[in-house]
């Protein structure tokens, strides 16, 4: 054995009863974010020192080992709807326009008390998005052939854009719904693939009244 090969062993059998070899097996995730819940770190290291701004959190280890796996720009970390010390970490999705309408815009819809003004009413729960159509928008279609004339301005369906609160450029989940369903079924309840409730909604605005119903007026 040459002498380089023999420090390497001297090394690695130090380091073995120093107990460092196989610890990481141990060892937690420990993850770091800011105020706009971007990660900004995810780590084994028990040495990594938090640069001021940073914050953490306790999260399932499972899930911190798919962030690690997956990169953290596909995450976000979002305060919890009821409580400031409760956080979440949520999956991105890209927006993507995939359907051409008559406006390229996105809007978001308003959150409102109970009401019965509306074309489109949303309602976000923590494991469902709801979104009904009124009897006036439905009566409009009455004599349509719904499986191939029902359009609102040029398109036959309706999508929705789950975002972080007020910010339409975190994209949480895209909710597509044809317009013939909706008027064959105005109640349409779609499961999500985490808890949105407190979170923004935004939309191609094809009807004209539009609206988030608020929580508490429908629990």
């Amino acid at each position: 054995m040459n002498n380089r090969a023999k420090e390497r062993k001297e090394k690695f059998l130090a380091a073995k009863a120093a107990g460092k070899v196989g610890s990481d097996k141990n060892k937690k995730f420990r993850l770091y974010f800011v105020e706009s819940g971007d990660i900004v770190c995810i780590t084994l290291s028990d040495e990594i020192v938090p640069k001021p701004g940073w914050k953490t959190a306790t999260f399932p280890q499972e899930q911190l080992e798919e962030v690690s796996r997956l990169g953290t720009s596909n995450y976000l970390v979002e305060e919890g709807a009821q409580y400031k010390t409760n956080y979440r970490i949520m999956q991105k999705e890209q927006l993507v326009h995939e359907y051409k309408v008559a406006d390229d815009f996105v809007t978001k819809i308003d959150t409102v008390p109970e009401t019965t003004d509306f074309d489109i009413c949303c309602r976000l729960t923590n494991d469902a998005f709801t979104v009904e159509l009124s009897p006036t928008a439905q009566a409009f279609y009455n004599d349509t052939d719904l499986t191939d004339l029902a359009v609102i301005k040029g398109s036959s369906l309706l999508v929705f854009y789950i975002t972080a609160n007020n910010n339409p450029y975190i994209m949480l989940q895209t909710i597509k719904i044809p317009l013939p369903e909706l008027i064959e079924k105005p109640m349409q309840v779609i499961k999500t693939n985490s808890n949105y409730s407190g979170c923004s909604v935004y939309t191609h605005k094809l009807f004209d009244k539009y609206c988030v119903m608020e929580a508490e007026s429908y629990d």
